[in-house]
């Protein structure tokens, strides 16, 4: 039985995470994603690896109030904080 995986543009995705075109492009040089190549222009991120990112950073939540963050904070901000934490 074959399953197919909803993919996602860049755009839908930095729409998705609130966060510029840019942010995504460079979670993908940092490894944080792991794009599908369709050809130079046409590349898209699985939905299911997606949503785990966004299940793993939600298990940092306590971090959030820790760091005192707006509630205005989208989630690319939340997720660049963190890698910016880890280094």
């Amino acid at each position: 039985m074959q399953t197919s995986e909803q993919l996602v543009s860049r755009k839908v995705l930095a729409s998705r995470w609130q966060c510029s075109v840019e942010t995504i492009k460079r979670r993908t040089r940092e490894g944080l994603l792991h794009p599908v190549r369709f050809n130079q222009r046409m590349i898209r991120y699985q939905m299911s690896e997606i949503v785990s990112v966004e299940k793993e950073a939600s298990g940092l939540a306590p971090i959030v109030s820790k760091l005192r963050l707006s509630p205005k904070v989208g989630f690319g901000q939340f997720l660049a904080s963190q890698t910016e934490n880890q280094k």
